[in-house]
């Protein structure tokens, strides 16, 4: 939201950007997001806010669904509405009597309204902007659920945000939410909300004060560690002691609203079940996602285009870890059996890690090997659907003893020292039961110094690392196979050859030379591609191929926008990844891409990492995306010069100009140097498909962006010339040295970098 505020201020006075981010300074979270809205609403008045309000929620619009009607929200088809919200609008119109309504909320989108339409129910609205009251049973009609927007709504009225605007007295509606708490013995279902200081709050406080109103209220939290919640929501709490002493007042943690409403459904009798229905057993665990057999059985098969695509390099889902289109691999059998040692041995827990460079096929075989396990039985599987999720040892601890347990995690680099302490208190505890299935990538995993934690220790005879590089025959055979099923489309390149066996030769050849060059990254210390995918791709499609398989995705991206009123695509977004990767940096930080491309940080997952996904263009690894092989990056940015007439020296100067704005607000990332610093080597590792005068021009764009973006840093002015040198421009590296000598103690770097620009002179003269 913050990024809203601050694009709304560029476009009415970007000389006032200083004093707002003087404003924000030390805020974060909710304090900062107020301070906004004030500092917004005092220095350009309510209808800039509301303007903010307005861009922020049309975000959530899908991109094909064009410009929303004036004075309409549309149809629930045009907007991205979130699982928790379809599970809400499902149980309120589905669900009989005893979910009636209304729904109260303080979010100013459309989203639950055009939900309860897409379920098949009807709603009405009522926005509060200022006081007034919810209606009382005259208003009511039968069947219709009432959605209460209690600080107003995004199109049509003011919005409130300050600490003024939501604890101005409002008598009117005080009484009527106590007179629907109270009068009408309402259950009131609270999530996924703070409990901020607004009217909504301060009636509930006054209620729960009174020991004579019989109120009955559940609070949701997301965090499941009673000392977290304490910390976070004490003062809540506190507030509501007495009625926690009534029972008037259940907190429960470890709720997950965007699943727990979905789960509620799935346990009424008579409903029918969605197409895809949820597993029929909650999780225990926050954010992380139960998986069986009804869940798996329920999924569409994968269309012969979507399995073809796989074969390419889409990422892979649950789909894909059923289909029986998709080849299993050796490993998946030996982890398999492996668990099964672990399900006889009732003392047993397990933790089983598949290493890999990116591209070598190990989250295939985790999903496969999980899906295994859920559809045999005796198993109760948990799943990490993001990687944002953490684990902690009191959540491990508070899992149904009488249960076997798989927990299943992707990325596990990123919970090492959540995984850790969960190992360290189950050995301790003596707890049994309890398995772990993770996969990483494998340089991934030594960063987050996953084999420095005593593994073995903790799960004795039963502690399984395996790393995952080239391909045996007998999985070669298995891969070729299931190609042929699809003809030339599915061999491709191959298809000119008749022999499978000579086609299976060919792959483990292929497989056997990238994984020499998988070796020789490793010991230059340079970012890994799979050795599998780098097999593939020679095999499949060879240089020629590749680039016409690229062009053509790169065709398709062009056509695909991220957001509708905005002009960037899939494939501006592809092309700063591949800027990236395919100069040697290991991807690019999602949230440097988002702001990049105008989508705000935390919606980048949905509207551009997975789509790109699905493209079979680009991965996510530790919050940094890169495409799936630096040949592919390689041909892209070819691509991108010579076919889409892109000039990559402007690609690279907002690359680097980005960077280093966004190092103002997030921790300093290492990957972020070596993109800022690129120019002087960019020459030097750009494909070499580019002439050599086009290399030297991006890279000396490069170097000047980053002069351009700090002029007072010292350090810049030693790249450009660098670069210069490099580029055999030996007069311009000099000039820049000679210009810049009477202004370099002013510079903030100029005691650590003086010597290098010395040094980097002195070499430039000399030449």
């Amino acid at each position: 939201m913050l990024d809203f505020v601050r694009a709304e201020i560029r476009e009415r006075g970007p000389f006032a950007l200083t004093q707002f981010e003087l404003a924000l300074s030390g805020k974060s979270g909710a304090g900062a997001y107020q301070t906004a809205m004030k500092w917004l609403g005092v220095n350009a008045g309510q209808d800039a806010v509301n303007e903010v309000i307005a861009k922020a929620v049309l975000q959530a619009r899908k991109p094909a669904a064009g410009e929303c009607p004036a004075g309409s929200d549309g149809q629930p088809e045009d907007w991205n509405i979130p699982a928790g919200t379809t599970g809400l609008a499902e149980l309120v119109a589905r669900g009989g009597d005893r979910f009636l309504g209304p729904i109260l909320t303080t979010n100013f989108d459309p989203l639950i309204s055009l939900a309860i339409r897409e379920s098949g129910g009807r709603a009405n609205r009522r926005v509060l902007s200022a006081d007034g009251s919810l209606g009382g049973g005259a208003e009511d009609e039968p069947g219709v659920c009432s959605v209460v927007h209690l600080h107003g709504f995004w199109r049509d009225s003011d919005t409130l945000h300050t600490q003024a605007q939501l604890t101005n007295p409002r008598p009117r509606l005080k009484a009527s939410l106590q007179r629907l708490l109270v009068a009408q013995r309402r259950t009131l279902i609270v999530g996924a909300y703070g409990g901020w200081d607004d009217v909504f709050t301060q009636a509930l406080v006054e209620l729960m004060n009174d020991e004579q109103a019989q109120l009955d209220v559940i609070w949701c939290f997301h965090e499941s560690d009673p000392d977290h919640v304490e910390q976070r929501y004490g003062e809540l709490l506190h507030a509501m002691s007495s009625a926690i002493v009534l029972n008037r007042f259940r907190p429960f943690g470890g709720i997950d609203c965007h699943s727990i409403f979905t789960e509620i459904f799935s346990t009424l009798q008579g409903m029918s079940s969605p197409a895809v229905v949820s597993s029929s057993v909650s999780s225990p665990l926050a954010g992380w996602q139960h998986i069986d057999s009804t869940y798996l059985n329920s999924l569409p098969a994968l269309s012969p285009h979507e399995v073809v695509r796989y074969f390419d390099g889409a990422v892979p889902t649950w789909r894909h870890a059923v289909s029986a289109a998709i080849p299993r691999r050796q490993v998946v059998a030996e982890v398999t059996e492996n668990l099964a040692k672990g399900e006889k041995d009732d003392t047993a827990r397990s933790m089983h890690i598949i290493r890999a460079a990116g591209g070598e096929g190990k989250s295939t075989a985790l999903l496969q090997v999980a899906a295994d396990i859920a559809r045999a039985g005796g198993w109760s599987v948990l799943w990490r659907p993001s990687p944002k999720e953490g684990i902690s040892p009191e959540q491990v601890a508070n899992l149904d003893h009488s249960r076997r347990w798989l927990l299943v995690a992707d990325d596990a680099d990123n919970i090492v020292g959540g995984l850790a302490d969960s190992a360290y208190h189950l050995s301790r505890s003596g707890r049994a039961g309890v398995h772990f299935l993770l996969s990483t990538r494998d340089a991934d995993w030594r960063n987050a110094r996953g084999p420095q934690k005593p593994w073995e220790e903790w799960f004795p005879h039963y502690f399984f690392d395996i790393i995952l590089r080239g391909i045996s025959p007998e999985d070669a055979k298995a891969v070729v196979s299931a190609w042929e099923q699809f003809g030339s489309d599915g061999l491709r390149e191959l298809s000119a050859i008749s022999d499978t066996a000579q086609r299976v030769a060919d792959l483990i050849s292929a497989i056997g030379d990238a994984k020499d060059k998988l070796a020789e990254q490793q010991r230059q210390h340079r970012p890994q591609d799979g050795s599998f995918f780098g097999g593939l791709l020679a095999v499949r499609f060879g240089q020629n191929g590749l680039q016409a398989h690229v062009r053509d995705f790169l065709l398709r991206l062009l056509n695909m926008p991220i957001q509708q009123g905005k002009s960037f695509s899939l494939f501006d977004a592809l092309l700063y990844v591949a800027a990236c990767h395919g100069t040697g940096i290991p991807g690019i930080d999602e949230r440097v891409l988002a702001d990049l491309v105008g989508v705000p940080r935390e919606w980048v997952q949905r509207q551009v990492v997975r789509p790109l996904g699905e493209e079979a263009a680009a991965v996510d690894s530790a919050g940094q995306v890169l495409t799936r092989h630096s040949q592919v990056a390689a041909a892209i940015l070819v691509e991108a010069e010579h076919t889409f007439g892109i000039d990559l020296a402007e690609v690279w100067a907002q690359l680097v100009l980005q960077v280093v704005l966004a190092r103002r607000d997030i921790r300093f990332v290492h990957r972020f140097s070596e993109i800022i610093h690129a120019g002087p080597r960019l020459q030097r590792v750009l494909p070499q498909q580019l002439s050599d005068d086009r290399r030297k021009a991006i890279a000396i764009a490069a170097a000047k962006a980053s002069i351009s973006a700090e002029p007072e840093r010292l350090i810049y002015v030693i790249d450009l010339g660098r670069t210069y040198r490099r580029a055999e421009m030996i007069g311009q590296a000099v000039a820049i040295f000679r210009d810049n000598l009477n202004d370099i103690k002013s510079k903030v770097d100029f005691e650590s970098t003086i010597r290098g620009y010395w040094y980097e002179w002195g070499v430039c003269e000399g030449l």
